[in-house]
């Protein structure tokens, strides 16, 4: 049997042979004239369980898109809790005393947000698994705009909004990201990783000032690098969106 596209005959094929064998030939080579309009706008991204958030995806955050509704079951966001609990700890136990949970299996979850989270804010209307200080400062998306986003107000003071990642910083110490900002006032940005509250050092691990943005929506590059040996191998950290000035983000 033969599945063929129509009109891309030699550039996507499926073919199933009666030995029971599938093969599927992709020509990525052959690139498309047709252009695509610009006007064409989505930002669907179906999670196919663990296959994307924490797996083929080199993406360490959860939901970057800062989509408002998580759709997920009380009993699965309370496992995934549970699970970062457990996880959180870890670094700060004993050889010995880490030996309890040497049989530990998470529960899991096919729900997109990987096998834990490490926060949730969802009572003050910050997006999973996001979190914000204060909590007041962040407003979700506005009704009647396209896509997803925060507010960032700051006529309370500096606004963090941050999430607990697990960076593997063993074998990589250099972080690449990029964020949409536009700002309404003088706010100023920086990036950051830090230990997560509780830890005895609260200084920046790494920094990236990223400046003012203007009044449009901009994309702002970054790049991130932790120090050699300067985490605990089990030890989770935060990404950090630091804001301080006035106005709004």
């Amino acid at each position: 049997m033969s599945i063929e596209i129509p009109g891309q005959t030699e550039r996507f094929r499926f073919v199933r042979n009666d030995d029971g064998a599938e093969r599927l030939a992709v020509h990525a080579d052959q690139a498309d004239t047709t252009p695509i309009n610009p006007r064409l706008f989505g930002n669907f991204f179906e999670h196919l369980g663990f296959s994307a958030q924490g797996g083929v995806l080199a993406q360490l955050l959860m939901n970057p898109s800062l989509f408002a509704k998580h759709n997920l079951p009380p009993a699965d966001l309370a496992g995934l809790l549970e699970n970062g609990r457990i996880a959180e700890k870890l670094h700060r136990l004993s050889a010995e005393d880490r030996q309890a949970y040497a049989d530990w299996r998470p529960h899991l979850r096919v729900t997109g947000f990987g096998l834990l989270i490490l926060d949730d804010e969802t009572e003050h209307g910050v997006p999973l698994p996001w979190k914000a200080t204060p909590h007041d400062a962040v407003r979700g998306g506005q009704p009647g705009r396209v896509g997803h986003s925060v507010r960032l107000d700051l006529k309370s003071g500096p606004v963090r909004l941050g999430q607990g990642i697990f960076a593997p910083h063993q074998r990589q110490r250099r972080y690449e990201g990029y964020i949409w900002a536009r700002a309404l006032g003088d706010g100023m940005l920086t990036v950051t990783f830090r230990r997560r509250p509780g830890a005895a050092e609260s200084a920046p691990l790494a920094h990236a000032a990223l400046g003012r943005p203007g009044t449009r929506w901009t994309k702002l590059p970054f790049t991130l690098e932790l120090p050699e040996n300067g985490l605990h191998p089990l030890e989770p950290i935060d990404f950090n969106i630091e804001v301080e000035g006035t106005g709004t983000v």
